[in-house]
């Protein structure tokens, strides 16, 4: 065999080898990146499953302190209609014509005090109650058989309405404002009721 006919046949079967294993390079990487691009394609759907659980968890999250916020919204609202509807009973009570407040007045320390009290009003009461109320009063205390000796002290500054009445170390705190408080703790149930229709 001439060298020509030799170095062709080395030739073509270096040849033959480089291509082989370039091919079988070539598959090598081809699988490779096959699976490193199946392995970073589930690595991105596990983490887009992770970011979608937390994002329903935080939308979940978000969605609840909403709604409490809107509960405690609604809360101070209706808190604040039946605060307004207590505050205007008050303030129907304290713009009372004086001749009506007279006699509201009486008539409740005839059925509450014993006789021997110290009944305290307040400063705007002295003239609206007029001067002749502690004798009316007293009058009105012994026609029921009781003590008729009921003292009248004026304080230094308004009470709202209504009055304080005195007995020994006692007193029974029925102003206004402390009957209204005292109103609205017991019947705030019975106004939300009236008002939003609650507990029905």
């Amino acid at each position: 065999m001439p060298l020509e006919d030799i170095l062709t046949t080395i030739r073509n079967r270096a040849e033959e080898t480089a291509k082989e294993i370039l091919d079988d390079a070539n598959l090598r990487a081809k699988r490779r990146v096959d699976a490193v691009r199946a392995e970073a394609q589930e690595r991105a759907a596990g983490i887009l499953s992770v970011a979608e659980t937390e994002a329903a968890k935080i939308e979940a999250a978000a969605k609840t302190r909403a709604a409490a916020k809107q509960r405690q919204a609604i809360l101070r609202e209706k808190q604040l209609l039946i605060e307004g509807v207590f505050a205007k009973a008050g303030e129907a009570l304290a713009s009372m014509p004086p001749g009506e407040y007279r006699e509201l007045i009486l008539e409740s320390l005839a059925r509450s005090a014993e006789g021997s009290e110290t009944v305290v009003l307040g400063p705007e009461d002295r003239e609206r109650l007029g001067p002749d109320f502690e004798v009316e009063l007293n009058k009105r205390l012994s026609s029921q058989g009781r003590g008729g000796a009921v003292k009248v002290e004026f304080a230094g500054s308004s009470l709202g309405g209504g009055y304080i009445l005195r007995s020994g170390g006692v007193s029974l705190n029925s102003t206004f404002p402390a009957l209204v408080k005292r109103f609205e703790d017991e019947l705030e149930i019975e106004v939300a009721k009236t008002l939003f229709g609650e507990g029905e």
